[in-house]
Parts: structure tokens; C-alpha cells; sequence
């Protein structure tokens, strides 16, 4: 997609982790300051409910796999939140 002039690559996660579901109605576009070489990526999902930043050291190590996108696992009061490397998934 063309976003403000830029190309802007477009990913369902679902459809890279190989999850059921389907594609959502809203685009969330990481900022490409913190994506290596500048990249433009966008994903599409159902919903946001937060976005907060997170100390690392609450991080703990993802399971072992396969799957190099998944990065770490947070934990919280209602479950917990996988933390994702967007540029594996692209």
C-alpha cells in the first residue's frame, strides 16, 4: 500500500504464524525507526488495546521452536503477550 508516499509492505500475522482466523479490518504501521534499514511494515489486525513499553528484563525467553519470530513472553495479570520480531514475519 501507498502510504504518504511510501511504500508500505502489508502482513497478516495469522497467515505467517500459520494460525486460523483470517485477516482483521485495521492496519497498525510499526514505526520504521526501529525496523532494520528503515523498512515500511504494517499489520493487519482485529484490535489494539495497549500500546506500552516494556522493561526487557520482564521479558522471558521465548519457548523453543522452530518459529524465529517469536522473540520473548511476557506475562500478565490476564495471561500473557508473545512478543513478535516483525521482521521475521515479513
Amino acid at each position: 500500500m501507498d502510504l504518504r508516499g511510501r511504500t508500505t509492505s502489508v502482513l497478516d500475522p495469522t497467515t505467517a504464524l500459520g494460525i486460523e482466523g483470517g485477516a482483521g479490518e485495521r492496519i497498525v504501521v510499526l514505526d520504521p525507526e526501529r525496523l532494520p534499514e528503515g523498512e515500511a511494515l504494517g499489520w493487519i489486525v482485529d484490535a489494539v488495546r495497549q500500546v506500552v513499553d516494556v522493561d526487557p528484563g520482564l521479558v522471558d525467553e521465548a519457548p523453543v521452536g522452530d518459529d524465529d519470530a517469536v522473540r520473548g513472553v511476557l506475562k500478565r495479570d490476564d495471561g500473557f503477550v508473545l512478543w513478535l520480531d516483525p521482521t521475521e514475519l515479513a
